[in-house]
């Protein structure tokens, strides 16, 4: 930093001064200051670039990530089939064995259950229960899971009610597998003949319920009773 004279006063004054701090004389031509970087600015500068660093290289490596995971994604996906049909299969084993396995049709067992409820129930409360009918309706419950009813009597005014195990069995060109609910009765359509196996849960409000349902076989078309 260098000193100047202040034409007023004859003062020493610094060639960075806008005025001359003596007799207040203006210093117009002063030369601005050169302001040097702290401590604290140079830490700051440090973790910005350190920052951006970090950012740039977490992208690198999730683009990486996701290149493999193309190549991986059908063997995760062919796992999860695995997983599934194995659950819905090991499910289905406990249906037959679990003690006497009834074979009815939506139409006996609602006959059944209206004719006498207490004898309805010794033979298909808490029993395996292979049951076929024609679908009346395919819905969802409150919590959103799909349920079927099967329609009975010849102005369907009677159902069975019938709530689905969580997973289902799916026969595809890679053979047998499992599924979920939703891609299990996406193309249930009224009118059509359901075969599955259940666990009879008593009567409800009149109409007999099912639970635990796992479909058995593929879907026929068959028209409505008259």
């Amino acid at each position: 930093m260098a000193l100047r004279e202040c034409p007023d006063c004859k003062a020493q004054v610094s060639d960075a001064a806008p005025a001359c701090p003596k007799c207040g004389r203006p210093m117009p031509d002063a030369r601005p200051p050169i302001h040097k970087l702290t401590k604290g600015n140079w830490i700051f500068i440090m973790v910005l670039v350190l920052g951006v660093m970090f950012l740039v290289a977490r992208g690198n490596h999730k683009d990486k990530d996701v290149a493999s995971g193309d190549t991986s994604s059908s063997a995760t996906e062919e796992d999860s089939a695995k997983a599934k049909f194995t659950k819905v299969a090991n499910r289905q084993k406990e249906l037959t064995d679990n003690g006497k396995h009834e074979y009815t049709t939506a139409e006996e067992l609602y006959r059944d259950y209206q004719s006498n409820e207490v004898s309805a129930d010794e033979k298909y409360r808490g029993k395996a229960v292979t049951i076929s009918g024609i679908m009346g309706s395919v819905a969802k419950s409150f919590n959103d899971a799909p349920y079927l009813l099967y329609a009975v009597g010849k102005l369907s005014f009677g159902c069975v009610h019938a709530d689905l195990f969580e997973v289902q069995i799916k026969i595809g060109q890679n053979g047998i597998t499992g599924c979920s609910v939703n891609e299990k009765v996406a193309n249930i359509k009224r009118g059509q003949e359901v075969n599955m196996t259940c666990i009879g849960r008593g009567m409800l409000m009149g109409t007999p319920m099912l639970e635990d349902c796992i479909i058995t076989d593929g879907l026929r078309q068959k028209s409505p009773t008259p």
